[in-house]
């Protein structure tokens, strides 16, 4: 029986995914355009594009499930050359769209806790020069509470309605990611008081303690540009672990909180916002911090739990790179905002 269509339709679909014979003919009754795709095509179109090609795999899978449901066939029809309508379900497609992660992300609502974030910070949403910032909070002229700020400003991921941790609701992690930021300037800037106002008296990090610090603070001598980098890399270290940021990024990323990162970092600038107009440097030391830290897990390193593979290319991963101090730096200060969601 004969079909007249008037509207874009696609036909032979399946043969993207499988070897399909043609069942039937298509003549055109008056001027037209045909688009042909074909697998190959496909596959040029999709190799600099692993999300993209996540969610590809995903559909064609999906709508080959729904082929051989509704059709009978069997695995061995699929693998060869089976003989299928030409002009399938679009109902099948849709469906099969909307089995993806990318669909289930990019359509939640915005109450959704694993919602795609694209374009996180709001336009009315002043935001600061973390250089700037950086300058004021060594010269001493801000309190802490106004520090808080002005991070929450100057890197828009921290924003407490508009930024990426506020929208996924994971405001534990934001409250480390601030506390151990807030901590680079009290050990920079050798404020014993605020580092200790918080802890109990029994418990308080001790005088000669935190001379050590000092002298440690001393040895890293950080330029401006390590301290944005260091602080860059405390404001997105939490989002590794967010389920929905990992469901953007390829399943190779999603492996540990770093490899998210490192993935992030490079190509998900609209959630990073704080990316931009970031000079190179910082961006290099960011991306050596984070790669450290996937060479050896600093905790775990203070703590005996490393074996020696991972000390050993540990040595190697420093002998090729100039930022160890930078790495260091940056886990003491990681360490100190772990207490960062308690209640206190």
């Amino acid at each position: 029986t004969g079909a007249l269509f008037d509207k874009p339709t696609c036909f032979a679909e399946a043969s993207l995914w499988m070897a399909a014979k043609h069942k039937q003919a298509l003549y055109s009754l008056e001027v037209g355009e045909v688009v042909l795709v074909t697998s190959e095509a496909l596959v040029r179109c999709l190799k600099h594009t692993p999300a993209i090609m996540v969610a590809i795999c995903e559909y064609a899978r999906e709508y080959m499930n729904k082929i051989q449901r509704r059709i009978d066939l069997s695995v061995a029809d699929v693998l060869t050359s089976a003989s299928l309508d030409d002009h399938l379900p679009e109902e099948w497609s849709e469906q099969a769209v909307k089995s993806t992660q990318l669909y289930s992300l990019v359509h939640r609502t915005q109450d959704d806790p694993f919602g795609v974030l694209v374009g996180v910070a709001s336009q009315n949403v002043v935001v600061r020069d973390p250089l700037d910032l950086i300058e004021r909070a060594m010269s001493g002229k801000m309190s802490d509470s106004e520090l808080t700020v002005d991070l929450e400003l100057a890197f828009v991921e921290l924003h407490p309605l508009s930024g990426i941790y506020a929208k996924y609701r994971s405001q534990d992690l934001r409250q480390r990611s601030l506390l151990a930021m807030t901590s680079v300037f009290w050990l920079l800037r050798d404020n014993y008081d605020s580092m200790v106002a918080c802890q109990l008296p029994g418990k308080k990090l001790s005088r000669h303690t935190w001379e050590h610090f000092q002298r440690f603070v001393q040895w890293a001598s950080l330029t401006k540009e390590e301290i944005h980098a260091v602080l860059f890399y405390l404001a997105i270290r939490g989002l590794g672990r967010i389920k929905g940021l990992a469901m953007l990024c390829p399943p190779r990323c999603r492996g540990s909180a770093e490899a998210v990162l490192l993935y992030a970092l490079f190509n998900l600038p609209q959630v990073l916002q704080s990316i931009q107009g970031m000079d190179h440097l910082t961006m290099s030391i960011t991306k050596d911090i984070i790669e450290l830290q996937v060479v050896v897990n600093f905790a775990q390193l203070l703590q005996g739990e490393n074996n020696p593979q991972s000390i050993r290319k540990l040595q190697e991963h420093v002998d090729e790179r100039a930022h160890l101090r930078v790495y260091l730096f940056s886990q003491v200060c990681m360490m100190c905002g772990l207490a960062g969601d308690a209640d206190k």
